[in-house]
């Protein structure tokens, strides 16, 4: 029987004064309402245990600042993995003009509304090839204007060319996001088949560093054509545990791009290609990938890093991307 109870009965049974003198309350408190000096009064009395409790208040205090900690904590995050995982760059500095290129300036129409800038260059000569179109998806830093000397690779291997920018990127609207990147590039494909009449089964998705796992994402989703990737990683999650292997990166990591999820539901034929001393995506990410696609598949291990593998070799590659597009789509 606590204190509120046991109050309750003697109150009534034996009086208030003998209350006080059986519980001798010696609080200098001012007289009660029933005239005896230093009893407690009844709202002191009824008020129940736990009312006053520092150290619970101390810890709810506590238990508030972790969590405000941990929220400032998660939008750091956030914020610090957008900015090392995009590099956007607004300016335009060059057209494939300076390169004596013929081009198209397209402006591409998402489903969510964002307006995409992009460039589509025809082929230099008509050749077997020619009726061949590469959707070019870029990696992660610049805009498509730093990708000139690519574009005109494809150009002269007699190709047609689509290449974008990602929202955020150079002229286009928006911000870039994983959700974004796919739904642009994807608007890029449609804008091929509708506007340019491309065949699907002569389009060939291209996609470089963290336009691989864009182009990998949109492979997964078609049934006829080709991709052709240089430098993928299986997912951010893999690069992240490479870097940092004693940070819980899983739970860190909002943008994934996993890659190696998806690259079993590719269908169409794969060229991997990966540079051997890739200091930034290492090559076990190009092999784990490899090994996992369960479509028609081959690999091509250029010398070099992250940056310059696929220009020491470009007769090597011209030779290697010629013959899988020989056996794959020109028939």
């Amino acid at each position: 029987m606590d204190l509120y109870e046991h109050r309750s009965i003697s109150h009534f049974i034996l009086g208030p004064k003998t209350l006080i003198k059986k519980h001798e309350f010696n609080y200098n408190r001012p007289t009660s309402s029933s005239g005896v000096t230093g009893a407690v009064t009844i709202s002191h009395l009824l008020k129940k245990p736990g009312t006053h409790q520092p150290g619970f208040v101390f810890m709810l205090k506590i238990l508030l600042v972790l969590i405000l900690l941990l929220i400032t904590l998660r939008l750091f995050l956030i914020r610090f993995e957008k900015i090392n995982l995009y590099h956007p760059e607004r300016q335009i500095f060059a057209t494939p003009i300076h390169l004596k290129m013929p081009f198209e300036e397209v402006i591409l129409k998402t489903t969510d509304g964002i307006s995409l800038n992009g460039w589509y260059i025809p082929a230099s000569s008509p050749t077997n090839l020619g009726r061949v179109t590469l959707l070019y998806c870029h990696g992660n830093a610049g805009n498509i204007s730093h990708r000139l000397e690519h574009i005109l690779f494809f150009h002269q291997l007699g190709l047609n060319t689509l290449i974008f920018d990602y929202r955020g990127y150079g002229k286009s609207e928006g911000a870039p996001s994983e959700k974004g990147t796919y739904q642009d590039a994807w608007n890029a494909y449609r804008y091929l088949l509708e506007h340019k009449k491309v065949e699907p089964s002569n389009v060939v998705i291209y996609g470089e560093s963290l336009g691989a796992a864009i182009a990998i994402d949109l492979a997964s989703q078609i049934n006829t054509g080709a991709l052709i990737t240089l430098g993928a990683f299986t997912s951010t999650i893999g690069i992240g545990q490479d870097l940092y292997p004693h940070l819980p990166v899983k739970w860190m990591v909002r943008y994934r791009y996993d890659s190696i999820e998806k690259v079993s539901r590719v269908k169409i034929p794969y060229l991997l290609m990966h540079n051997q001393q890739d200091d930034i995506i290492p090559l076990a990410h190009g092999i784990k990938l490899f090994q996992t696609t369960q479509a028609p598949k081959e690999m091509f291990i250029l010398p070099g890093n992250h940056h310059d593998g696929f220009d020491k070799k470009l007769s090597d590659v011209e030779s290697r991307i010629k013959a899988f597009l020989k056996k794959y789509i020109i028939r």
